[in-house]
C-alpha cells in the first residue's frame, strides 16, 4: 500500500468564516471542489460536523491536521469573539511554527489594514479590494483566480519545490521533509494539550531510547498521580511527526473497544471494514496495522484492565509499529519502565506555579517532602493553598493537626517495586485531607461525584450539563480553580486518582446520580428508525457508571439493559449476557416475580444464548418468560406472540419438532389477528411454521 494510496501527500485546507459569510462560504467551495477531484487537496468546514458530535473539538482537530488555512475575512469574522480567541490563536501558533500556511480572503469591505496580526500576511485579492465590491461575473474570476493560486500552492507543496506565492505558503511547509518527518496520518484526534511539564525532560530522552530499542510495548508504570499521562502525551506530541501515522486511545474497557472506538471513521482508510459488529472492526483494525508499510506511533492512555486478554495482540504488530501504554499495573509481555517521583526542587517549582501567596523555599521544600513528592498532591495542596490566600507557616500547622505526611508512607516501600505493591489507601487519606482543606461546596460535591463515576475521559461540558440537568456550570469553573478538576476548551477532565478520592469520600450512589442514570439510558435506548450503532459512544460512559454503583435499584437494572442490548448490536454476545443477568438479578429482587419487565429480560437473556448456541439455557429461560407472559400480558400481545415464536425456534434446533410445532402456530395465530398480510413479523412465522410442517411431515 503506497503513501499515495493512504493519502499521506493529500492536504488538508481548513476553510474558516464567521456564520453570517454562510454564502460566500459556500461559493468559495464550490471553486475548490475542483482541486478535491483532482486529489490535490481535502477541504474541511464546521458544516462537514456530524450531527451528534461534539463540535469544538472537531474543529480544534481540523486545525491541528490542516496544511493550509483559508479565512474568509469580513467585519463578522473579525468580530467573532469564538474566532478571535479559540480559532485564531491555533491558527497563528501554527502558522509562527511553520506547520501552517494561513490565506486570508477579503470577503467584505473593512479596514483590514489596521489588524495586526493581519498586517504580515499577504491577502487575496492582492490589491486588498474585497469580493463583495464587483459583481457576480468579477466575482467568479476572482475565485477562479485565487482557486488557481491555491492549486499552484499545493503542487509545489506535493512536490517539495520551494516556490513562492501571494497567499502565505511557510517555507517549511513547502522544502523537502527531514529525515524522519512526515506528513503524519492521524487515526484518532491529537490528546487535549495539558500543563507544560516541569521536569522529565530526562525521562523523555530516555523514554524515546527505549522505544526505539525495544521490539515489545513499552509501558510506563507509575503510582496514579505521578504523571504517567503527561509524559506520555509530551511524548506524543514531540514525536508523533516523525511517524507516517499515529493515533492516541484513551482506555475503554477492552481493547477492542478502545481502538474501534477511537480510530477515525469519518473518513475511512482503505481496507478498514465499517462494521458495527466490533470485533469485525478489532480484526479490520488489527489487520490494517500489520500491513502499514511506514512508521507508526500508538499511545493507549490509563489501561485500567491490565488481565484483557487481547492486549497481547499488540506484542505481535510488526515493529515498525511501535505502541506506548501507561498503567498502575505490569501488564504481561510489555516492557514495564518505572516512572519516578520528581525531585524535591522540581516539586518546589511545581508548587510555586500555583501558588503565589509568599515565596519561603525553605517552607516549601518541607511541604513538598510531606507530600512524599507525589506531584497531584503537590499541585492540589498548592492551588489549595492559593485559593484560600493561606501563607505556609499557617499551611504547615493545619497538616501537622490534620497528621498529613506521604513521605513516611513513601519511605516505607521505596525499596520494593512501589509502583505494583504500594498500598493507595495512604495516598487516598492523604488526598481526603487536602480535599477537606479545600472548602468544597454541595454543589462542587455533586459535580465530582457525578464525574467520578465515568471514564477518566475528557467530557463535552455541554453534554455534562445536559446529562445532569445544570443551569450553569458554575461549579465546574470553581472546582477548575481548585484544582480538582481540569478543563480544556469546552471539556472538562477529572484525574482517575481524584475520581477514586471522590468515591472513597462520597460513596456515590444512585440517588446521587439519578439524573446522570435516566440520562445514559435514554441515550442508550433506540427508537423506531434509529441506527442502534449511533448510540454505542455512550457505552463506554454507562459501563464505568455501573461498575462504580452497585445498588440492587431498577434503574441501574434498566441503564444495564441497554449496555446488554448495544452489546448485542455490537456482536458482543458474552458482554450482552453479562449486563442481561444483571439485569435479572437486580429485576428478581426489585419487581414480582409475574412482572412484565421480568419476562422480557427472561426473553433477552434466552434470546443471547441462543445466539451462542447455548439452546439449553435459552429454553430455560424462554419457558421462565412464557411463564409469566401468558400470565399479565393479553393473549393478543404482539410480545407474547413474539415469545412463543422464540420457543419454537430453541425446540426446533434442539430437534424436538413436536414441541415446537404449537407454538410456532400460536405465534402465527396472534400475528394474524394483529397485522396485515405481507407484514415482515407474520411473513418470518408463517415461514417458520410452514418449515416445521415439512420437518414434522418427513
Amino acid at each position: 500500500m503506497t503513501h499515495d494510496a493512504m493519502g499521506l501527500n493529500m492536504k488538508n485546507i481548513f476553510v474558516g468564516y464567521s456564520h453570517k459569510d454562510v454564502q460566500w462560504k459556500d461559493l468559495l467551495v464550490s471553486h475548490l471542489r475542483v482541486l478535491e477531484k483532482e486529489g490535490l487537496c481535502k477541504l474541511w468546514h464546521d458544516r462537514d460536523i456530524a450531527l451528534g458530535r461534539d463540535w469544538f473539538p472537531d474543529i480544534d482537530g481540523a486545525i491541528n491536521q490542516a496544511h493550509l488555512a483559508i479565512l474568509l475575512i469580513s467585519k463578522d469574522f473579525l468580530d467573532s469573539e469564538f474566532i478571535e480567541n479559540e480559532e485564531l490563536p491555533r491558527i497563528l501558533t501554527r502558522r509562527k511554527s511553520g506547520e501552517l500556511g494561513v490565506a486570508p480572503l477579503f470577503v467584505k469591505p473593512y479596514a483590514w489594514d489596521l489588524v495586526s496580526w493581519l498586517k504580515g500576511i499577504q491577502g487575496f485579492p492582492a490589491d486588498g479590494r474585497a469580493l463583495a465590491d464587483g459583481n457576480e461575473v468579477e466575482i467568479d474570476k476572482k475565485l477562479v483566480e485565487f482557486t488557481g493560486k491555491i492549486a499552484a500552492y499545493l503542487r509545489c507543496a506535493k512536490s517539495g519545490d520551494s516556490f513562492s506565492l501571494p497567499v502565505n505558503a511557510p517555507k517549511s511547509k513547502v522544502e523537502p521533509s527531514g529525515p524522519g518527518r512526515y506528513d503524519t496520518v492521524l487515526f484518532t484526534r491529537l490528546p487535549y494539550r495539558q500543563i507544560d511539564l516541569i521536569g522529565r525532560q530526562e525521562e523523555l530522552e530516555e523514554l524515546a531510547r527505549r522505544l526505539a530499542d525495544s521490539r515489545r510495548v513499552l509501558l510506563v508504570n507509575g503510582l496514579g498521580g505521578i504523571g504517567k499521562t503527561e509524559v506520555c502525551k509530551s511524548f506524543f506530541m514531540t514525536h508523533y511527526h516523525e511517524y507516517a501515522y499515529a493515533g492516541w486511545f484513551d482506555w475503554a474497557s477492552s481493547l477492542p473497544e478502545t481502538l474501534a472506538g477511537a480510530f477515525t471513521w469519518k473518513s475511512p482508510l482503505p481496507g478498514l471494514a465499517d462494521s458495527g459488529v466490533l470485533e469485525e472492526r478489532y480484526e479490520s483494525i488489527m489487520g490494517f496495522l500489520q500491513r502499514l508499510d511506514a512508521p507508526a506511533l500508538l499511545v493507549l492512555d490509563n489501561i485500567d484492565n491490565p488481565t484483557d486478554k487481547r492486549l497481547l495482540d499488540l506484542t505481535c504488530l510488526p515493529e515498525r509499529v511501535k505502541v506506548i501504554a501507561n498503567s498502575r499495573a505490569e501488564v504481561p509481555g510489555f516492557e514495564g519502565w518505572r516512572l519516578e517521583f520528581l525531585s524535591a526542587e522540581l516539586c518546589r517549582e511545581l508548587f510555586y506555579r500555583y501558588y503565589d501567596v509568599e515565596r519561603d523555599d525553605d517552607g516549601v521544600n518541607r511541604l513538598v517532602e510531606r507530600c512524599g513528592r507525589h506531584t497531584l498532591t503537590v499541585e492540589l495542596l498548592a492551588r489549595t493553598a492559593r485559593n484560600a490566600a493561606l501563607r505556609l507557616p499557617a499551611l504547615e500547622r493545619l497538616l501537622d493537626e490534620k497528621g498529613l505526611n506521604l513521605n513516611l508512607a513513601v519511605k516505607a516501600k521505596v525499596e520494593t517495586r512501589w509502583h505494583e505493591v504500594i498500598e493507595q489507601k495512604p495516598f487516598f487519606e492523604h488526598l481526603l485531607t487536602v480535599f477537606d482543606l479545600s472548602g468544597v461546596s454541595a454543589a462542587e460535591l455533586a459535580l465530582m461525584v457525578n464525574l467520578a463515576v465515568l471514564p477518566a475521559v475528557y467530557i463535552s461540558l455541554e453534554e455534562l450539563k445536559d446529562w445532569l440537568g445544570l443551569e450553569d456550570l458554575e461549579a465546574a469553573r470553581t472546582l477548575e480553580g481548585k484544582g480538582w478538576l481540569r478543563r480544556e476548551k469546552g471539556n472538562i477532565y477529572m484525574h482517575p486518582m481524584v475520581q477514586e478520592v471522590t468515591r472513597v469520600k462520597a460513596a456515590p450512589g444512585v440517588k446521587d446520580c439519578e439524573r446522570l442514570i435516566e440520562s445514559l439510558s435514554d441515550k442508550l435506548y433506540v427508537e423506531p428508525g434509529e441506527n442502534p450503532l449511533d448510540k454505542q459512544g455512550y457505552v463506554v460512559f454507562a459501563v464505568a457508571l455501573l461498575g462504580n454503583i452497585v445498588e440492587t435499584h431498577e434503574k441501574i437494572a434498566a441503564l444495564a439493559n441497554n449496555v446488554s442490548l448495544r452489546y448485542r448490536d455490537m456482536g458482543q454476545l458474552e458482554k450482552a449476557l453479562e449486563f442481561q443477568l444483571k439485569t435479572v438479578d437486580i429485576f428478581e429482587q426489585v419487581f414480582d416475580k409475574k412482572h412484565p419487565s421480568l419476562a422480557t429480560s427472561y426473553n433477552n437473556v434466552s434470546t443471547i444464548y441462543y445466539t451462542m448456541g447455548q439452546l439449553e439455557k435459552a429454553l430455560e429461560f424462554q419457558l421462565k418468560d412464557i411463564e409469566i407472559s401468558e400470565k399479565v400480558l393479553d393473549k393478543n400481545h404482539p410480545d407474547l406472540a413474539t415469545s412463543y415464536h422464540n420457543l419454537s425456534l430453541i425446540y426446533r434446533d434442539m430437534e424436538d419438532i413436536p414441541a415446537a410445532l404449537p407454538y410456532a402456530q400460536k405465534a402465527v395465530d396472534i400475528m394474524q389477528s394483529l397485522f396485515p398480510g405481507g407484514h415482515p413479523n407474520l411473513n418470518i412465522a408463517l415461514k417458520n411454521l410452514a418449515q416445521l410442517k415439512m420437518m414434522n411431515d418427513e
